[in-house]
């Protein structure tokens, strides 16, 4: 007996006609054997049913918490909405022929009827405010889509397909092509797109100037869609596809995410795309800053670290010090280390993880290091008598050591791509961070806590003033510490190229536990009467309140414009993320 893999029940699961809302995506998934609706809050990486219901539940859109789709539980295909916060159901539109593909904007519903002959595009407000729907026409109007008043759609009605808006408050008409074919419009606000399939460019129109032009770029430029200013598209590529955005009064167009196989997206105040045939979804601010939990597992999630698409963190929800790591383009949590070993304090740069491995047959501790894009574990350094976080840059490792208690903390420095003589007799010292080829440690001098540099064989303590300086970081240009010398914790720092000493802030409150990365510094402040997370955009030297809510937020972490952080405002500890949005 033989059986074909292709018909393998899970191959045959898809995914398919994503939408989203914010921080929550919507999309068709057969894992039912029908097809049903599915969300996925970005904030609180959470997946749930929205719809199961026999037949078919299709063609999802979301708006400010209302859910509609197409669906064919009575035989043919009707339109359906969903109150998300009251779990209310509505039968939107439903009767003779197909009503399909909605779209949704201020609780007005617009979607599509072939219950004349042809398709005609239908509005209904769920509110019964009045509005001015547009009357049935000769040949297809499909494809509809809503912005608040404005209505546009692909038109047949003159032989070939044109797009076409209408006013709901005035019930005005505009035809807003002409020769060729023009596909798959999209609205924001004031902003029009399309795809003209004679040129193979996007077009663009602004309604409240009465104005457009197409948008020439070499290549193919398909189903286009606009947020705002913001409009993405996708082009074909030899590897699969590429989805670009630009901003129709600039013309800046960047590459936001590429890959293999086909892909579907869907553009508000965040890209959201999804992959076939693997069914993965992937995720990019393009237009504001960002909270989203990373992790509230049972048990504590402490010392996160984040750089790229990653954050790695310390996990004790088997009762055993464990690592885990979250791919935040799949937005996919795996157990990085874990097991009956211990497992702790991790850090990363790019793509390689570093943490601290308990060696049971050696009674001693263990930096081991996984390059996530060669999958390739590698142990780094052994002998460690007592464990601490150690830190990783693009040049260096760092890590602290107690070999003999009554001698104190020593920093070791290790080259990651290159050769260097492990001194004998290595500086005393704590809290050691590598920034570039240059580590830095706060040493205990002259009954305080001092900050030196670290660089080759030279070891050069910053004359930072009286005081106690404390947990300095570095980006391998600019050190940063905090500092009592006024009489609570402030920020200072040090220019490596001008040996200035500023300080950062100036505030009664406390800030401690900096952390500075590819521009930006961030810490934890009790301004408030509990610990916050605050930052800075050095570039602009502006300074920025990143969280601030119950509980306290501690051990901020920042890499490639993310900040994260610990969180017990739950009564135990989870890791929040910040995505901090860059033009």
């Amino acid at each position: 007996m033989t059986r074909s893999i292709g018909d393998d029940p899970i191959l045959l699961l898809e995914k398919a006609e994503i939408a989203t809302s914010g921080s929550f995506v919507v999309w068709s998934d057969n894992r039912g054997g029908d097809w049903d609706i599915f969300g996925f809050d970005f904030y609180n990486r959470r997946e749930r049913p929205l719809v199961r219901a026999p037949g078919d539940q299709r063609s999802p859109a979301v708006e400010s918490g209302l859910l509609v789709w197409q669906d064919d539980r009575k035989g043919d295909w009707d339109i359906r909405a969903l109150d998300l916060s009251s779990g209310d159901e509505i039968v939107v539109a439903e009767g003779r022929g197909d009503q399909v593909r909605p779209s949704v904007s201020n609780r007005r519903i617009a979607w599509m009827d072939d219950s004349s002959g042809n398709w005609d595009v239908m509005v209904r407000d769920l509110d019964g405010r009045s509005i001015n729907p547009p009357p049935r026409r000769a040949g297809d109007q499909i494809n509809s889509v809503l912005s608040g008043d404005l209505l546009v759609w692909q038109d047949s009605r003159d032989g070939g397909w044109d797009v076409y808006a209408w006013d709901l408050s005035s019930g005005a008409e505009t035809k807003l092509t002409g020769e060729g074919d023009q596909i798959n419009p999209s609205v924001s606000g004031n902003v029009i797109v399309w795809e003209d399939s004679t040129t193979g460019d996007v077009s663009y129109y602004f309604w409240d100037r009465k104005w457009g032009r197409a948008y020439a770029r070499p290549g193919p430029q398909s189903e286009p869609k606009v947020y705002g200013n913001r409009v993405v598209y996708q082009e074909r590529t030899a590897d699969g596809w590429s989805l670009r955005t630009f901003d129709p009064n600039t013309w800046r167009d960047r590459e936001v995410a590429s890959g293999a196989g086909d892909v579907q997206f869907y553009l508000d105040q965040r890209l959201a795309w999804l992959i076939s045939p693997s069914g993965k979804f992937g995720l990019q601010n393009l237009g504001s800053d960002q909270i989203s939990v990373i992790c509230q597992a049972p048990g504590d999630q402490t010392y996160p670290a984040v750089s790229g698409d990653w954050v790695v963190w310390m996990d004790n929800r088997t009762g055993n010090p464990d690592i885990y790591l979250y791919n935040l383009v799949e937005n996919v949590e795996w157990p990085l280390a874990a097991g009956p070993e211990l497992d702790m304090y991790p850090d990363i740069f790019d793509d390689v993880v570093v943490w601290m491995y308990y060696e049971e047959q050696f009674q001693s501790w263990a930096i081991r290091a996984l390059d996530i894009v060669a999958v390739n574990r590698t142990q780094l350094q052994r002998g460690i008598s007592v464990p601490s976080r150690p830190s990783i840059s693009e040049e260096m490792l760092a890590w602290g050591d107690l070999p003999i208690a009554a001698f104190g903390w020593r920093v070791q420095k290790k080259p990651l791509y290159s050769t260097e003589t492990m001194e004998a007799i290595p500086p005393r010292g704590e809290q050691p961070d590598a920034g570039g080829s240059i580590v830095v440690y706060q040493e205990y001098r002259n009954d305080n806590w001092d900050v030196s540099i670290w660089s080759g064989s030279s070891r050069t303590p910053i004359n930072a003033g009286p005081g106690n300086q404390k947990n300095p970081t570095t980006d391998g240009s600019l050190v940063v510490w905090q500092d009592d010398r006024s009489g609570n914790w402030d920020l200072y720092s040090y220019d490596l190229a001008t040996r200035k000493v500023e300080a950062v802030t100036n505030h009664p409150s406390n800030q401690t536990n900096p952390h500075l990365r590819d521009g930006f510094l961030v810490w934890q402040d009790d301004r408030n009467g509990d610990w916050d997370i605050r930052a800075m955009d050095l570039s602009a030297g502006k300074e920025m309140e990143i969280f601030t809510g119950p509980g306290n937020q501690t051990d901020p972490r920042t890499g490639s414009s993310k900040i994260v952080w610990v969180d017990d405002s739950m009564g135990k500890k989870d890791v929040y993320m910040y995505e901090i949005y860059r033009e």
